[in-house]
């Protein structure tokens, strides 16, 4: 008697192990519902494009393509999809701030983006592939010449 107990409950117990096992299974294989693409590159090897710290980054609309600065005083243009527009260009000063134009991915549109640090520099592609860069605001600021002029 207490050998059947004991075989009925060593087959309860594999029954349970090998349901684990095809619920694990079934978890492992189950693909996300929402469209995707894998990326098969090296990826620590592939966002190397700055020696100090991002300050900023910026992901265009259609997630193609990002734009990164840093304190090294460099702009990154990465494709995460796509790598035609890939670049990397120095500056004369660390930007602290960036931001990608919408329609960045249009052949149209100029491929434009504005970094901010002293002054909001607007940076648009030019028909060679360089990016000439534009002064949108220049930094203002307002000094008292002596303690009369204070209210």
């Amino acid at each position: 008697m207490q050998k059947e107990q004991v075989n009925t409950d060593v087959a309860q117990i594999d029954e349970e192990k090998n349901n684990k096992v095809e619920s694990d299974i079934e978890e492992v294989l189950l693909e996300p519902r929402f469209k995707y693409s894998r990326i098969l590159n090296n990826i620590p090897g592939t966002a190397r494009h700055h020696r100090c710290p991002v300050t900023k980054i910026s992901i265009d609309p259609t997630g193609s393509y990002f734009v990164s600065c840093s304190q090294d005083a460099r702009i990154s243009i990465g494709g995460i999809t796509s790598f035609e527009l890939s670049q990397i260009i120095d500056l004369k000063l660390a930007a602290r701030s960036v931001a990608i134009d919408p329609d960045f991915t249009k052949r149209s549109s100029g491929h434009m983006f504005i970094t901010g640090e002293r002054n909001l520099l607007l940076h648009q592609r030019t028909f060679f592939g360089n990016y000439r860069e534009k002064v949108v605001i220049y930094i203002v600021t307002f000094e008292a010449d002596s303690a009369s002029n204070i209210l």
